[in-house]
């Protein structure tokens, strides 16, 4: 992993991992993956998800403080960076 950032989309905020590959069969020499997204549904109102090894966004919680959907990706392994 070389880098974790955010990206906005929409309505939807994702938190991000960068990898850079160093493999000799390797696809691509950087891929990203996002792990978190906070869904923005009103004022300081968030829906919080991971996302699962089965490929799919998983929610968790709905109509969170950011403050809360913070705090939880702090706290609870599930939210926080593979590498």
């Amino acid at each position: 992993m070389i880098d974790i950032y955010t990206r906005w989309r929409g309505n939807y905020l994702y938190f991000c991992e960068k990898y850079k590959s160093e493999g000799e069969n390797r696809i691509a020499d950087e891929f990203e993956v996002k792990f978190v997204r906070l869904e923005h549904i009103g004022h300081d109102k968030f829906n919080l998800s991971y996302f699962r090894h089965t490929e799919k966004w998983f929610q968790v919680e709905t109509d969170l403080t950011l403050s809360d959907c913070l705090k939880m990706m702090k706290e609870i392994p599930t939210f926080q960076p593979i590498g």
